[in-house]
């Protein structure tokens, strides 16, 4: 085990951990190695605070849509645990999808995400977000995202308005020219 500490910030992600209990920010993220003998598979990152929310950002800040991950509950306490997913829209909301994960040692699992696009964070945690301790870590890698590639497009009637004023600006350009 690895401490990583928080935030952790990797490809330009910043992974981070909040404390379900009280909201505060904690440092308590660390990385399992393949050679852990908890689980097979590559190097994980999982949040090792039992009151702890796992947080995920740009590190610019800018928009990004998360497509897939791979899980596994860290110490298979449980014969399924589900991993809850709050998504973060840039534009207001949020998305909300939750996984069953199997009990471990399992290999890490792929897992495809749905309407996790246009994102500003996310944040996940087994059980929920509620302040109940949770005995248990998912551990994931392997996380496919992407910034987002959403712009925003004027409406018709923005650039009717434009071009209206444009056009009446030009008796003042030609006053001025004569």
């Amino acid at each position: 085990i690895a401490p990583t500490g928080t935030p952790y910030t990797t490809q330009g992600y910043t992974f981070g951990c909040l404390n379900a209990n009280d909201g505060t920010s904690c440092a308590s993220l660390s990385v399992l190695g393949p050679s852990n003998r908890q689980y097979p598979g590559s190097p994980a990152l999982f949040n090792n605070n039992i009151y702890g929310i796992t947080t995920l950002a740009r590190a610019d800040g800018v928009s990004f849509n998360l497509f897939s991950a791979a899980m596994s509950p860290l110490f298979g306490n449980r014969v399924s645990n589900t991993v809850v997913f709050e998504g973060f829209l840039a534009s207001g909301g949020t998305v909300t999808q939750s996984f069953t994960l199997f009990s471990s040692p399992s290999p890490l699992v792929f897992y495809t995400f749905t309407g996790f696009e246009n994102l500003s964070s996310v944040r996940f945690r087994l059980g929920g977000f509620g302040p109940q301790f949770v005995p248990e870590a998912v551990q994931i890698t392997d996380i496919a995202v992407s910034p987002s590639t959403t712009s925003t497009v004027p409406e018709p009637s923005s650039l009717a308005l434009l071009g209206t004023g444009l056009v009446g600006l030009v008796p003042m350009w030609r006053r001025r020219l004569s």
